[in-house]
């Protein structure tokens, strides 16, 4: 930890889960205030690695450290965190050092995607950029979903949402009663009218002006396009399933007021993300700290209560 960052990895409690240790394999990185956190997740009938970074500004990485993070032997399956490197490739309209050799790591890796879609994750006083990157093995990268939730929550790195489907499963398209299933439904193809499915998603690619965006940008469109047409071409709404109707429930001090600060901090933030400046800059650092004070005093007012 250097003051501003730092590494850590939560797992649930009903997850079997191992600590993993890398630093005979990445000796590059000490001395430089970088931290990685690394564990492994198994499953019934898979495990997965998970690797959360984070390199200092300052932190001298050269191409070689991250070659040797990269590769495969290491046997890590995602890397996530914030590694300070700008680059067009995950969102940023210029390079810096860093972000220029750190692409070149990935590329020479032939066993990595980032699977970033170009949203920015770091939001300054005076501009936004995209600092934390996440990068998959290929067999994982093609079946995960990336997003930004925009909400800070406190910090100045908004939240990452990451979804996977099964690791395990390879892509096909069975025409038996099962469901195609991503993040947020479930669809029963056989309950899709592809003529329409057709002529949705002809139409949608043919409105896409020139694409001058990465090629994970273009692929998350071409993507959102083939869900949207599929959603539009279901013969029933009842044939889909909300993913959130399982949501956690508020904690028992929650309160309408927290509900109220949460959604000033959210268009705080929209604003500054649509119109960034100081002063937009300076309203979302407001609604932040408003928004921490309103929980404290609600989980106060709980707990008297309950005395």
């Amino acid at each position: 930890m250097d003051g501003y960052g730092g590494s850590l990895i939560l797992v649930r409690n009903s997850i079997s889960s191992s600590k993993v240790s890398l630093e005979s394999s990445l000796h590059l990185f000490n001395n430089t205030s970088s931290t990685i956190a690394t564990a492994r997740l198994q499953f019934h009938n898979h495990s997965l690695t998970i690797a959360s970074i984070y390199i200092p500004p300052t932190a001298n990485i050269d191409y070689q450290a991250f070659k040797t993070l990269l590769d495969p032997h290491l046997h890590i399956d995602i890397l996530a965190g914030d590694f300070n490197a700008k680059s067009p490739l995950w969102g940023n309209s210029q390079y810096n050092a860093r972000g220029e050799i750190l692409e070149e790591a990935i590329a020479d890796s032939h066993a990595f995607s980032v699977i970033n879609t170009g949203d920015h994750t770091f939001i300054g006083p005076q501009s936004s950029s995209a600092l934390d990157i996440t990068i998959c093995k290929h067999h994982i990268a093609w079946k995960s979903s990336w997003q930004i939730i925009p909400d800070l929550s406190g910090s100045n790195h908004v939240p990452i949402l990451i979804s996977i489907q099964d690791v395990n499963s390879t892509p096909n398209i069975s025409h038996s009663n099962q469901t195609h299933s991503n993040h947020f439904q479930q669809i029963n193809i056989n309950k899709i009218n592809w003529s329409s499915f057709s002529s949705i998603s002809a139409q949608q690619i043919s409105d896409i002006s020139d694409i001058d965006n990465s090629p994970q940008q273009a692929y998350q469109t071409f993507k959102n396009i083939l869900m949207n047409a599929t959603v539009q071409s279901a013969t029933s709404k009842s044939y889909f399933t909300n993913a959130h109707s399982n949501r956690k429930q508020a904690p028992i001090w929650w309160s309408h007021e927290c509900d109220l600060a949460v959604q000033q901090r959210k268009i705080a933030f929209r604003r500054f993300t649509a119109h960034p400046c100081s002063e937009n800059f300076i309203l979302v650092r407001k609604m932040n700290a408003q928004a921490k004070r309103t929980f404290k005093q609600a989980r106060k007012l709980s707990c008297t209560k309950l005395n």
